[in-house]
């Protein structure tokens, strides 16, 4: 009985010393390849999260936060056995100099000794930081302090090129930015920040900064010291002239729910879309939101009515117009013995009206007529007088051989442009001063030889250029 009581207590406790054997060499392997692994990773993530454009510039080791923790986890799951189950846990991460600290948490599996059940948790802790021997011959004799901040998350306004044109890309809220200034030059860091932030774009101060390789302006008022937590993303309303619209800060994959109606005078609302003009996406309640956008407001001008005075023409009675939109074509009255000459906002005023013209209510505009030369309107013909010293003979026609009467020197006449075998279409004043005769005549309208006329300023004639 002795003999087997120690006989199985030699095999328990043999099987004990195999376990933890077993479980010592588990441990201290995974250790160490999860140090390996982790220290491996860790240094390519690093470098694949180098911000190349600032160190082109600059010649400093500048890495991107956000990058190097997304880099780091799909380089580890892809590397790592299936078998085991991992916690990853980052610390201390730092933009410039690159630098981290990494704890990796593996549950080895569970042990089991005695009919007692053992989870089994290693934690390896890796600490790296980035460092290269170059530098540029600038950053050698400069003593270059750069100060880290980040956008906000309602962040609206554009960024600047150096050049001063505008920023093409939209500015992605809570990223980081860094700004540079000469550490030997400013010895305190506001002075510093103020010396890099001394533009003005539209009113706004803005600050030079490095953001994703680009040296940009930023906005100062949308820089954080602290980074944010921008999971809202923000509908903004431009309402284009109408009444205010609020924006909305909306989780992200959420609907856009009810939308604003916005009034403007002389417009109908016809909507919100993407882009102005109505033009791009239109807006709809149910439509999904995934990243911060703006909606412009469509507007229709109303209908008005032109009326059309002709003023004694006719021809013209009236047209639908746009509300504060160019009338276009417009239409052109007849008046006998008159000119058009033009439409007038004002009854007996000049022309002021034409085809870009704009009204914002119903409107009337007059027509503006200029007299022509006519039988209706012979006062509006070249103005002329007889030109020789005593009377001479006009007739009824322009054969000069049916007597129709005589007129005497400076006799008012006006010629109607009408000239047949040295004849002219003449009308005798009756106010003249001057006297004339008529016999066999019903009108002042007679023919009189051409040579006989004389304009204002002109020499008198004699018998020979204006026979009697």
């Amino acid at each position: 009985m002795k003999h087997s009581f120690w006989g199985y207590f030699v095999i328990v406790m043999g099987i004990a010393i195999i376990v933890i054997m077993l479980l010592i060499q588990r441990m201290t392997t995974t250790t160490e390849e999860d140090f390996y692994l982790a220290r491996e990773v860790m240094e390519a993530a690093m470098i694949d999260a180098v911000d190349y454009g600032t160190y082109r510039t600059t010649g400093k080791l500048v890495m991107s936060e956000q990058k190097f923790v997304e880099v780091f986890l799909r380089r580890f799951s892809e590397t790592v056995t299936n078998n085991k189950t991992y916690q990853v846990s980052f610390y201390d991460i730092y933009e410039e100099p690159p630098k981290a600290t990494i704890k990796i948490r593996t549950r080895a599996g569970t042990t089991n000794l005695d009919d007692e059940s053992f989870d089994i948790n290693l934690d390896t802790l890796v600490t790296g930081i980035l460092e290269t021997i170059y530098s540029t011959s600038s950053e050698q004799k400069v003593n270059t302090k750069t100060i880290t901040r980040y956008i906000t998350c309602n962040a609206t306004a554009d960024g600047y090129n150096t050049d001063g044109t505008t920023y093409n890309y939209d500015l992605v809220r809570g990223s980081t930015v860094l700004i540079k200034y000469d550490a030997d030059k400013y010895k305190k860091e506001e002075d510093g920040i103020n010396s890099q932030c001394d533009k003005t774009f539209n009113g706004n101060q803005y600050c030079k900064v490095q953001y994703q390789g680009n040296t940009i302006y930023v906005k100062r008022m949308e820089l954080m010291v602290s980074k944010p937590s921008c999971k809202s993303k923000i509908v903004e309303f431009d309402s284009l002239g109408g009444t205010k619209c609020d924006s909305k800060s909306l989780t992200s994959g959420s609907e856009l729910g009810s939308l604003c109606t916005p009034t403007k005078t002389g417009y109908d609302f016809n909507g919100w879309y993407t882009q102005s003009g109505c033009k791009g996406d239109k807006a709809t309640a149910d439509a999904i939101v995934t990243k911060d956008i703006k909606y412009y407001a469509c507007w229709k001008p109303k209908g008005l009515t032109l009326t059309y005075n002709n003023k004694g023409g006719s021809g013209c009675s009236s047209q639908s117009i746009k509300y504060n939109t160019p009338v276009g074509n417009l239409c052109e009255p007849t008046r006998s013995g008159y000119t058009f000459a033009g439409w007038s906002k004002t009854d007996g005023g000049s022309v002021n009206v034409s085809t870009s013209s704009a009204f914002t209510a119903n409107t009337t505009i007059y027509a503006v007529w200029n007299s022509s030369c006519s039988t209706q309107n012979p006062k509006a013909c070249k103005k002329s007088s007889f030109c020789r010293s005593g009377n001479v003979y006009v007739y009824n026609d322009s054969s000069g051989k049916s007597g129709a009467g005589t007129v005497n020197y400076n006799t008012v006449l006006y010629d109607l442009g009408v000239h047949v075998n040295g004849y002219s279409y003449v009308y005798i004043d009756p106010s003249s001063s001057s006297t004339y005769n008529l016999w066999n005549y019903v009108s002042n309208y007679v023919w009189i030889h051409t040579n006989c006329l004389k304009a204002s300023g002109e020499s008198n004639c004699t018998v020979t250029q204006c026979p009697g």
